[in-house]
């Protein structure tokens, strides 16, 4: 079944408009009501499921924390090399094109994805959608700097400690930092994700204490 193309309505310019008289005069097809029910439903069904899912992996991420404080945080080896994670990894933060050019942020998914805090508390581990967009215009323009996959991510401002990996190419606004692995760094991503998800912020005071990282 094939969805429909509202692009033939556009009664916008710079910014997509539907007209309101457009609507009004849409066919729309009404399959018998029990079809209707049936439909409703089985997506009834899976998103129970999918809730289901979601609070066993909240389950899973709580538990894998826990583990990752007992072993290497409490039970720590006295011997274990001490290191400033600045020595460890490549670090940046992001860039947000100025927000009155409207022109840059799109809802596109063809566009490249801009991860928000907002994105990063509402995935899991891996960031896998973005409510924006910017076009590969807007990173030219303004050299915004683009975070590869599996690169571990942490905000450290405004809602500070929020953690996450990417799952493909992305981009970030400037509150959010990137932590890209070199030649020197002597751990796996999913250890430096652990450690700056159970890190304990306000023993460093200030959020400007966080900003060192950049």
């Amino acid at each position: 079944m094939s969805t429909f193309d509202f692009n033939g309505f556009n009664a916008g310019s710079a910014v997509p408009t539907l007209n309101r008289n457009h609507i009004y005069e849409l066919p729309v097809k009404i399959p018998l009501l029990s079809e209707q029910k049936a439909i409703a439903g089985m997506l009834s069904s899976l998103d129970d499921k999918i809730e289901l899912l979601h609070r066993q992996n909240k389950t899973l991420e709580a538990m894998t924390e826990t583990l990752f404080r007992h072993w290497f945080v409490e039970d720590a080896d006295e011997s274990w090399d001490k290191k400033m994670l600045g020595e460890l990894v490549d670090i940046g933060i992001g860039r947000t094109p100025p927000r009155k050019e409207i022109e840059w942020f799109t809802t596109n998914s063809n566009d490249i994805k801009w991860v928000s805090i907002k994105d990063m508390g509402d995935s899991g581990v891996y960031i896998l959608n973005t409510t924006e967009y910017l076009t590969s215009e807007a990173v030219n323009k303004f050299n915004i700097p683009t975070i590869p996959n599996h690169t571990v991510l942490l905000s450290f401002k405004m809602t500070v400690g929020r953690v996450a990996i990417t799952s493909t190419e992305m981009l970030s606004n400037e509150a959010i930092a990137h932590f890209k692995f070199n030649s020197a760094t002597p751990f796996i991503k999913e250890y430096l994700y652990l450690f700056l998800k159970t890190f304990k912020y306000e023993l460093l005071g200030s959020t400007s204490s966080i900003v060192y990282f950049d």
